[in-house]
């Protein structure tokens, strides 16, 4: 997402903080032998927010990684940035596709199809089962913004929004920024699902 957030910087009317690790989920209890600073990485964040003041938290992961082991510590982790005063959103699951875009665009192209959207290659359910263990924050899901009868575009107006099977471009971030990110304006509000 970082990489939309700049576009739309007017829209936020907010100073941002990015705090993040690859591979590393936004889940306080999170432990990884391939990431043996995530436990440690994430704690720290309890500082930072403690620090800059942060009133608002974002959280977003790849969390069709992490369903395996379960979500019992999401619900733990927004448990404690509530404590400590904090606005929490969570957001579900994005589009994953079953191989790097420019791959399906290929093969579209070579079958003559004018759709530029393509069938999940995830359970669009995940995001329900996420959801479940928000309770006190926000949900999002961006499939109900970008996705429709489990077919999600992979481009727009000639530009790819994924640069892999699943990972926003810079066009796709600022188009899911636009869309369904968090406005922290006058207003306050989030845009209104399908």
């Amino acid at each position: 997402y970082v990489s939309g957030l700049g576009a739309n910087i007017n829209r936020l009317q907010a100073n941002i903080v990015k705090y993040t690790y690859a591979g590393c989920p936004p889940i306080l209890s999170y432990y990884s032998y391939a990431r043996l600073d995530c436990v440690r990485f994430n704690r720290k964040a309890l500082d930072i927010i403690l620090e800059a003041d942060i009133k608002t938290v974002i959280l977003s992961g790849k969390w069709s990684d992490y369903e395996v082991r379960g979500f019992d510590g999401l619900q733990q982790t927004i448990d404690t940035l509530r404590a400590l005063g904090v606005r929490v959103f969570v957001i579900g699951q994005s589009p994953q596709f079953p191989t790097d875009v420019r791959k399906i665009a290929f093969f579209a192209k070579r079958q003559n199809l004018d759709d530029t959207s393509w069938p999940m290659a995830m359970d669009p359910g995940i995001n329900e089962r996420v959801r479940s263990f928000t309770k006190g924050a926000t949900f999002i899901d961006p499939l109900k913004f970008l996705c429709s009868a489990g077919r999600c575009p992979y481009s727009d107006r000639g530009e790819f929004m994924y640069f892999d099977y699943g990972h926003f471009s810079s066009a796709g971030a600022t188009l899911a920024i636009s869309k369904y990110w968090p406005a922290f304006g006058k207003d306050n509000a989030l845009p209104k699902t399908k």
